[in-house]
């Protein structure tokens, strides 16, 4: 291994054992560019030690280490600490970096040197690998506002120089969750350009229980960044203006994250928060607000019962529940129709020809809910 590299990436590792051989491959993979892989295991206690020791032992490209545990943002700064690449990025143990998507970072970073970082687009993949959603940057630039507002990047698709991420000291501890946000907002206040790279880098893998956890820990955990952001004495007068619209799309994710896992007294928590915020919000933002209500709900697996739309009514504000069910039910009715297309296909390719014409497929029980939706749209 030479005493430096083109690129580290930094892989913080808890309890990773299951995904982490294919998050590992995806980086060694990576052709025309000489990897460092540095995989810091935060006190894991499951096969994780042993898959990192394995894949250590027959790479030379592979740097282990191992921590008490201590939070993903303390693995990445013990991470920052060994790496020797040209350029540096994060790369989460379940996510995966796509093909020829190091050598495009790196040649794009060398062909502008007016940039200290890129950020590429990115897909959303299920358990299983299946792409989910796909997530385009576009333009020349991350704009600050954009990144003042919230997250615009996936931390998986941000390739960084060395001594961009030397000057930035590394992600705060303190911080439990978005500290990525955090990070890269500290970059923008620092006066580092993100470039915009259109092409999909990296995989973001949801994960099901990553959605359920605790949404109200998510939403405190980004209004204190939102605090720490605009309290800053690097922040520009004319960015002042963007915190009163940065809240409200804090407190717009998080009651539609609740909403998408049936948490609906926290999410009516945040509907008077916003209501407060502004009061004209449901009426003047009707269609973006449920837009983002709507793609939570398919992100979280579209759960359509009797129920859980009940509950979902129950928590929306009035101005919106229509809309809102109407997409949802539609999203589920449609999730519905492939699912009986693949059935009625792998039907006729079994049955001998003609017994199609006598089969009684009973589909999803979709009827049941007629009754209620008939009410709802009342």
């Amino acid at each position: 291994m030479t005493s430096t590299a083109d690129v580290s990436i930094i892989v913080p590792c808890y309890n990773a054992a299951r995904f982490l051989p294919d998050t590992i491959r995806s980086v060694l993979d990576q052709e025309g560019v000489d990897i460092q892989l540095i995989l810091v295991d935060d006190g894991s206690t499951d096969e994780t030690p042993a898959v990192i020791a394995e894949v250590a032992k027959r790479d030379k490209r592979v740097l282990s280490l191992t921590i008490t545990n201590s939070g993903v943002s303390a693995a990445r700064n013990v991470g920052i600490k060994h790496a020797r690449g040209e350029f540096l990025g994060f790369l989460d143990a379940d996510d995966l970096l796509v093909s020829g998507s190091m050598l495009s970072q790196c040649a794009f970073l060398r062909a502008h040197p007016e940039y200290g970082a890129v950020a590429g687009s990115f897909e959303r993949i299920d358990e299983t690998g299946r792409v989910i959603s796909r997530e385009l940057q576009s333009g020349d630039a991350i704009e600050p506002r954009r990144m003042l507002l919230g997250n615009c990047v996936h931390t998986s698709s941000v390739l960084m120089r060395h001594d961009v991420m030397q000057k930035l000291k590394g992600m705060d501890t303190a911080l439990i969750v978005a500290e990525d946000w955090d990070f890269f907002s500290r970059m923008i206040l620092d006066g580092v350009v993100i470039g915009c790279q259109k092409r999909v880098v990296s995989q973001y893998r949801v994960v099901a229980n990553s959605l359920s956890s605790n949404p109200s820990r998510m939403t405190e955990g980004c209004l204190r960044v939102m605090e720490k952001t605009f309290a800053s004495p690097q922040l520009k007068q004319e960015w002042k203006e963007y915190r009163k619209e940065a809240e409200i799309r804090i407190r717009r994710n998080g009651a539609s994250r609740a909403l998408a896992v049936g948490r609906f007294e926290e999410a009516r928590t945040q509907f008077s928060a916003l209501q407060q915020l502004d009061k004209a919000l449901f009426e003047q933002k009707f269609l973006e607000m449920a837009k983002s209500i709507s793609a939570w709900l398919a992100l979280a697996g579209g759960k359509i019962d009797q129920q859980f739309l009940a509950g979902l009514k129950g928590a929306l504000p009035v101005a919106l529940d229509q809309s809102v069910l109407h997409r949802h039910i539609a999203y589920g009715m449609e999730r519905h129709k492939v699912m009986v297309k693949k059935r009625m296909a792998g039907f006729a390719a079994a049955l001998p020809h003609g017994a199609m014409l006598f089969l009684k497929f009973p589909g999803l029980a979709m009827h049941d809910l007629f009754p209620f939706l008939s009410r709802a749209s009342r």
